[in-house]
């Protein structure tokens, strides 16, 4: 995209320089008003599912992210592949 101090110069105009929705955007937006599922439908259970080596130091802020979620029906499964920088010790609040 062209910069407005850089269209200037070349002599285009500054509406010319906003890109213009594709109609599709307006058949999108009207469909994901209605995704996934809504609020009093039953939420399918998902497993998310986190695979960790030597990942100590992110695999705590990962899982607050992850029990943060605003999705109401899901398990978190951590996988972990023979770390060997203590990420094996339960969590607060695993089970």
């Amino acid at each position: 995209m062209v910069s407005g101090r850089i269209g200037l110069r070349l002599g285009i105009r500054a509406d010319a320089l906003r890109p213009t929705p594709k109609p599709a955007l307006a058949a999108v937006r009207h469909a994901y008003l209605e995704a996934p599922l809504q609020p009093d439908e039953t939420w399918p259970r998902i497993s998310v599912v986190v695979c960790s080596y030597n990942g100590n130091r992110t695999i705590g802020e990962t899982l607050t992210e992850l029990a943060e979620l605003s999705y109401p029906n899901f398990e978190t499964i951590v996988i972990d592949d023979g770390s060997t920088d203590g990420v094996r010790k339960p969590r607060p609040g695993s089970t």
